[in-house]
């Protein structure tokens, strides 16, 4: 394979890596998951040269299909409960260091 598909599936994997170790992503463990196995799928095919082992194939391909199935069910869960993003306290609207808006005790 060409210099090009190694890169792609260099950054692919790079891409995988950061979604799992950032804290502002807001992923369950089955889509952590999936994005490891895909993340280690893509390293697999990038670190051998781009020539593609089946292993390889079935990993990414596992992976992909982990993380569509974490998200349907995130999405069947949210639509079950009623509410998409549940807010429940002031501070989940403003990152923890601005403040909610409380009441300052005296």
């Amino acid at each position: 394979m060409s210099l090009l598909s190694i890169w792609i599936n260099a950054s692919l994997f790079a891409i995988c890596f950061a979604a799992v170790f950032s804290p502002r992503v807001k992923d369950g463990v089955v889509v952590k998951i999936g994005l490891c196995l895909a993340g280690c799928g893509f390293f697999a095919i990038a670190a051998s040269g781009g020539m593609c082992h089946e292993e390889a194939q079935l990993a990414v391909s596992c992976g992909a299909a982990v993380v569509a199935s974490g998200v349907a069910l995130r999405v069947l869960r949210s639509h079950r409960i009623g509410r998409a993003a549940p807010h429940r306290r002031a501070s989940d609207w403003v990152a923890l260091d601005e403040g909610g808006g409380g009441k300052e005790a005296s």
